[in-house]
């Protein structure tokens, strides 16, 4: 790949929006505004070419797309997460 990967905040956004199906719900579960997440997620959009949701007025959907690549990314958050409590300290003195 000859450009840098998209940054990982866009894909947490994605992954969580998918879970929940909601850019408020994701964005109290991630600390950011609702703008923020879908801006995150247009970005990451943008990165990859295709949409990763159909929007509506109060509900989002996963497209073919978003459906195909939420497994992988979730897979590689998870490896991310262990890695790092793998060598993050349980209990900081």
């Amino acid at each position: 790949m000859d450009r840098p990967p998209p940054p990982l905040n866009n894909i947490r956004s994605f992954e969580c929006a998918a879970r929940h199906l909601s850019f408020t719900d994701a964005a109290k579960e991630l600390g950011y505004t609702q703008a923020a997440i879908s801006t995150h997620v247009r970005a990451l959009e943008q990165y990859i070419g295709r949409p990763l949701f159909h929007r509506h007025p109060r509900s989002l959907k996963l497209t073919e797309m978003g459906e195909a690549f939420l497994p992988t990314l979730r897979q590689a958050l998870a490896q991310i997460d262990r890695a790092t409590e793998a060598v993050v300290p349980t209990a900081r003195h």
